[in-house]
C-alpha cells in the first residue's frame, strides 16, 4: 500500500456538501497541468468535456493542479457529492519516475503523458485510505472520457449513474478491451506497443483495487530496473503485467475484461463506460461478446 500523501491539501478548495453515501462506486478522477497549451482554461468558458460531469450522480473525487479547473468543476458539479482536491503532480510518486526515463522523453514538452496517466494509481489509494466516501467500490474515469456527452455528441436529458457491469466479479478489477489477446504479440520485447485493455474507466472493490494500484506500482518500478528498461502509458503497462512476464511477479487481482459486440456502433475505447452507464440501454451492444477474467500463467 502507498505511504501518505503529504502533499495532498487536505482542504476542499471550493466546499460542498459531501454527506451522501448512499451510491454504491465513488468515481475517481484527475485534471493535471502538463506544461502544455491545452492546460490553458479560462474560467468563464467551460471545456465541451467538462459539461458531462454535472449529469454523473455518484460520488466524485477530483484532484487537479489547476485552479481554474476547479472553479469550473465546481460549477460544473454544483449539488452533486463531490471533493476536489488540490495536487502537487511533480511531488507524486510517478513524477520521481521520470529521472529513470527523462531520455525516452527527452523531446516533448512539459510533463510526459505516459506519467501523468500512472499518478491514477496513487490518486486511487490516496481516495480509499482517506475514506473521502463510504463506498466500497471505486471506479477510475479519465477525465475526457464521456466527451461525446459534453459536445453533444450523445444526448443525455438527465443525469446518470455508473454502475459495476453486467455479471460483474466482485473479486476482479472490471476493464474495458481493446483487443482480443490473440491479436497481439505474444513477445516479451513487444510488451510496450500492446494494447489489451483500456484504463480509462475501470471499477472494482476497495480492497481489490489497493492491490491493483499496488501491483501497478511494483510492476512499473520492476520495468525499469532492468539492464533494459522500458516505460509507457499504463494501457501498456497493465499488458505487461498480466501478458508478460517482464514484472516481478504474478498480479494479486485478475482482470475481467469487456469486449465491445462487432453490432455496437461504439468505439472499442468507450464502449465499456456506456455499458456501465444506467441511461444506455442500445440493444446491440448489451450482448456480451466475451466476458472473462483474464492473467498470465
Amino acid at each position: 500500500m502507498y505511504s501518505k500523501l503529504p502533499y495532498i491539501s487536505m482542504k476542499t478548495i471550493y466546499p460542498q456538501d459531501v454527506h451522501y453515501t448512499y451510491k454504491q462506486i465513488t468515481i475517481v478522477t484527475a485534471i493535471l497541468s502538463i506544461g502544455t497549451q491545452h492546460d490553458r482554461m479560462d474560467a468563464k468558458t467551460m471545456p465541451p468535456y467538462m459539461k458531462a460531469y454535472r449529469y454523473i450522480s455518484n460520488q466524485m473525487v477530483i484532484y487537479t493542479t489547476n485552479p481554474t479547473a476547479g472553479t469550473l468543476l465546481s460549477a460544473a458539479r454544483k449539488g452533486l457529492p463531490t471533493k476536489i482536491i488540490k495536487v502537487n503532480a511533480n511531488t507524486t510518486w510517478a513524477f520521481s519516475l521520470l529521472p529513470r526515463i527523462k531520455a525516452t522523453f527527452a523531446k516533448k514538452q512539459g510533463l510526459p503523458g505516459e506519467v501523468i496517466s500512472s499518478m491514477k494509481y496513487e490518486f486511487l489509494t490516496d481516495t480509499i485510505t482517506k475514506k473521502y466516501f463510504n463506498t466500497k467500490f471505486y471506479g477510475w474515469l479519465d477525465p475526457h472520457y464521456f466527451h461525446d456527452i459534453g459536445e453533444g455528441t450523445v444526448k443525455v436529458s438527465s443525469k446518470f449513474t455508473i454502475n459495476w457491469p453486467p455479471s460483474f466479479n466482485k473479486e476482479t478489477v472490471a476493464i474495458g478491451a481493446v483487443q482480443y489477446p490473440g491479436m497481439l504479440y505474444p513477445k516479451e520485447t513487444a510488451a510496450m506497443s500492446q494494447n489489451w485493455v483500456t484504463s480509462s474507466l475501470f471499477i472494482a472493490h476497495h480492497r481489490t483495487m489497493l492491490k491493483f494500484a499496488r501491483d501497478y506500482k511494483a510492476c512499473a518500478e520492476a520495468m525499469l530496473d532492468t539492464d533494459n528498461g522500458y516505460f509507457s502509458d499504463d494501457n501498456k503497462l497493465i499488458y505487461a503485467m498480466y501478458k508478460t512476464r517482464r514484472c516481478s511477479k504474478k498480479p494479486a487481482v485478475e482482470i475481467q475484461a469487456y469486449y465491445k459486440p462487432k453490432a455496437c456502433e461504439f468505439s472499442p475505447w468507450y464502449y465499456f463506460g456506456y455499458l456501465c452507464s444506467d441511461f444506455f440501454h442500445d440493444s446491440k451492444c448489451m450482448h456480451l461478446v466475451w466476458n472473462t477474467t483474464q492473467t498470465r500463467t
